[in-house]
């Protein structure tokens, strides 16, 4: 009986990797595009060199506002991409996975909204906060200790999200930023964390959509959705985007 059901186990881990290792060979080959004017990258060198430069200036656009009042040059900006969204070609990183999801916008702004994060151990979280936000040794602590009791080691992690004030008009934007994360977590089988200054207009709207509050550091909220929760996200998305009339294209 031991047996069997260590043998089961193994079985059901072995799928699981296999599973994991081809959706990222797939993913790594080609960007999705879920829709016009919708677009997931999943490496950064899939990102064409003309959208650089819209992007940063969305970017740069969204975090001069407040609470953030942020002051980016592009060189700053490029470092912190690759930083944010590289994976060494090692054999340790090789179930490691970025997304960049680009939103089109108008002529002043051809990059309307973006959201951006990886597939990553837990215990790295703690190094990506503390690469992107000033925080002191308690707050790292208190990451750390919040982060550990996720039951999962390897989990969706979303980085940055924002989008042009003048496309904030209803869900859709922010909808197409959290579906390919949300669709990831869920065909992984994985996790997921994001943040958000406690006065930004995303808290209150993750709040409402029923993502659980982490922990809260130097008036950043750190929320999470468990597999089920993330799951039942993707699938309201979906039925948002359609009841909105835009087509969503699957990736397989």
């Amino acid at each position: 009986m031991a047996r069997s059901i260590v043998k089961e186990a193994v079985s059901t881990e072995l799928a699981r990797t296999t599973k994991l290792a081809r959706l990222i060979r797939g993913l790594r080959r080609r960007p999705t595009q879920w829709s016009a004017g919708w677009i997931t990258y999943w490496q950064l060198s899939q990102l064409p060199s003309s959208r650089r430069g819209d992007l940063f200036r969305a970017y740069q656009n969204v975090f001069a506002e407040k609470p953030w009042e942020e002051h980016w040059t592009e060189r700053t900006f490029a470092q912190k991409l690759v930083r944010e969204l590289s994976i060494p070609d090692i054999p340790q990183y090789s179930e490691d996975l970025v997304f960049l999801t680009l939103v089109d916008g108008d002529d002043d702004f051809p990059v309307g909204a973006f959201c951006w994060g990886a597939v990553v151990d837990n215990e790295t979280i703690p190094g990506r906060v503390l690469s992107a936000r000033r925080f002191s040794g308690k707050d790292v602590d208190k990451i750390t200790e919040a982060t550990s009791h996720i039951i999962g080691k390897r989990l969706v992690y979303v980085d940055d999200m924002g989008v042009v004030a003048r496309f904030r008009g209803g869900p859709l934007p922010v909808a197409k930023l959290c579906y390919p994360p949300a669709w990831l977590a869920t065909n992984l089988q994985l996790e997921v964390i994001c943040w958000s200054d406690a006065a930004s207009r995303l808290s209150p709207i993750l709040d409402a959509y029923g993502w659980r509050r982490l922990c809260e550091v130097s008036d950043v909220a750190f929320f999470y959705q468990d597999v089920a929760g993330i799951t039942d996200k993707a699938q309201q998305i979906q039925e948002m985007v359609a009841g909105l009339g835009q087509s969503l294209k699957p990736l397989f």
